[in-house]
């Protein structure tokens, strides 16, 4: 009797949960283009108006935490832009990717996975698809020249490095803190 007591205490109908900052990897948020995109990266495909994206380097990872914390992200995202929480933007307006430089051989053995492409996977745990782009595996090809540079593979990253075309000027820097970050990481290019 005590202890029910004790519990019902302790017991709130709601808590605040957000005292933990939750931190994104990538978020690409779609505009309206006057022309489709010419090349697109495998696994990309199916884009939609927020894409919520985490990626693990090849120190880390790609495991079924990742996937819980991918989910816990798209759902606070999907609360944080609707209208209100009784009226959530529909479902079919968010993608989840998981990048990973290694072949997640640990969650693969423990849920049903589809290969789409050569390192493009997809399992759905849920309700939600989650696509999982493995990028030292994704096919060597001008449009996947960005999952080289991830590939965390000293001849995918120097062709990644040859064949990704940057959009802008000041993109170098992004790619020179890249490649300060895998010499960091052991990888020599």
């Amino acid at each position: 009797e005590r202890l029910m007591r004790e519990v019902k205490n302790y017991r709130e109908l709601e808590a605040d949960l957000s005292i933990q900052q939750q931190f994104v990897d990538i978020l690409i948020i779609k505009k309206q283009l006057k022309q489709q995109l010419k090349e697109i990266a495998d696994g990309l495909d199916n884009l939609s108006d927020y894409n919520i994206m985490s990626y693990k380097s090849h120190q880390e990872t790609l495991d079924e935490w990742t996937v819980e914390e991918l989910i816990s992200h798209y759902v606070s995202y999907r609360k944080m832009i609707s209208p209100s929480t009784r009226k959530l933007l529909d479902s079919e307006r968010f993608c989840l990717y998981a990048v990973s430089a290694r072949y997640p051989q640990k969650l693969f053995s423990k849920v049903t996975f589809k290969c789409l492409l050569d390192g493009i996977y997809e399992i759905k745990p849920l309700s939600k698809s989650i696509r999982i782009i493995v990028t030292g595996s994704v096919a060597e090809k001008p449009e996947n020249a960005i999952w080289s540079l991830f590939s965390a593979k000293q001849d995918k990253v120097e062709y990644g490095s040859k064949n990704y075309h940057w959009k802008k000027t000041n993109l170098s820097a992004i790619r020179n803190q890249l490649y300060e970050k895998y010499q960091l990481e052991g990888i020599i290019m």
